[in-house]
């Protein structure tokens, strides 16, 4: 009997990047995320495990006391066990990817999916892929076992839940670490008409979610500008003044941000 794998996420706006966990039919559950600020998390399904193959693409600063960093295909159920081999890979469906992608992988659908360790610093996310973030995750899978994935919770607490249903056992979450969620996934602040602000990364984090802090000359998606800032607060190497909740844009004034910081304006 093989070993299923169940990665329950948290997922942001438009599938921006989620984070979540990890867990097997074994009862093993591990910290993951999927995707980051520019590339859509997993879609939802069930995938067949393909088998182990050298990860080339492996930088992160950590060392492998094993020797040599692997990597599983994802694959969607209807690719058939013949077609599951290195260097191969099979179209899965995925109607938010709205444009033709460089690849020429055409809209609504993605290329090849994989699972492996965190590549780079734990905060970039991946391209799309189940990431863990901890290697001793990968032992647990199986050539030919599934993963089952469900983005749908709307918080970790909701996604600890599932689990323990999933593994009908009770799971001491403050022995499992928390998933370094990829940066910059997080709902951005915009204004009232909608627009989303592209903030500077100033060195500046902003709550739980560490939000990058708005600032005056913000870029707006879709054009124009932030244009109001606190002359007494700024942020950065470029001494940028922050901007706040009712500031003022090109567009309409900001009407959102985050709730645990609070300027006097």
């Amino acid at each position: 009997m093989g070993n299923d794998a169940y990665y329950f996420s948290v997922e942001n706006p438009n599938g921006m990047g989620s984070q979540g966990y990890v867990a097997f039919d074994d009862g093993s559950v591990f910290p993951a995320v999927s995707g980051n600020a520019t590339h859509l998390d997993t879609p939802e399904g069930t995938y067949k495990v393909g088998p182990g193959e050298a990860d080339a693409k492996y930088s992160h600063p950590l060392k492998d006391p094993k020797g040599g960093y692997k990597l599983r295909r994802l694959w969607p159920m209807s690719t058939a066990d013949k077609d599951m081999k290195a260097g191969g890979y099979n179209l899965i469906d995925d109607p938010r990817s709205k444009y033709k992608q460089k690849d020429g992988t055409p809209a609504g659908k993605r290329s090849y999916v994989e699972t492996h360790f965190q590549h780079f610093s734990f905060d970039h996310g991946s391209e799309g892929c189940v990431t863990f973030q901890d290697y001793d995750a990968y032992s647990h899978y199986q050539t030919g076992s599934l993963v089952h994935v469900d983005n749908s919770s709307s918080s970790l607490e909701e996604v600890q839940a599932k689990i323990s249903a999933q593994l009908h056992k009770n799971i001491d979450w403050s022995k499992i670490k928390k998933p370094k969620p990829p940066a910059g996934t997080s709902p951005r602040s915009k204004t009232h008409k909608g627009k989303l602000i592209k903030a500077k990364p100033t060195g500046v984090k902003l709550g739980q979610n560490e939000f990058r802090a708005g600032h005056l000359e913000a870029e707006l998606e879709g054009g124009g500008r932030v244009t109001q800032g606190n002359a007494t607060i700024v942020l950065g190497p470029e001494q940028l003044p922050a901007s706040a909740v009712c500031h003022d844009t090109t567009c309409s004034p900001i009407a959102t941000g985050e709730s645990s910081v609070v300027m006097l304006t």
